[in-house]
């Protein structure tokens, strides 16, 4: 996974570790909103594209 920065890493790495020790599952909404925070901030119209 991209990660903006060394933080945002160390957070989601200690979560995974201790959902390792425990034997559970990432939260989804952890991993959606890491989705989220790291999708790219460019988007373009397609309707611009077909004439």
């Amino acid at each position: 996974m991209l990660f903006e920065n060394d933080k945002d890493k160390v957070d989601f790495n200690s979560k995974l570790e201790e959902a390792k020790k425990n034997n559970e599952s990432i939260p989804a909404e952890d991993i959606l909103l890491i989705v989220e925070v790291k999708r790219p901030t460019f988007s373009f119209d397609s309707k611009d594209k077909v004439k």
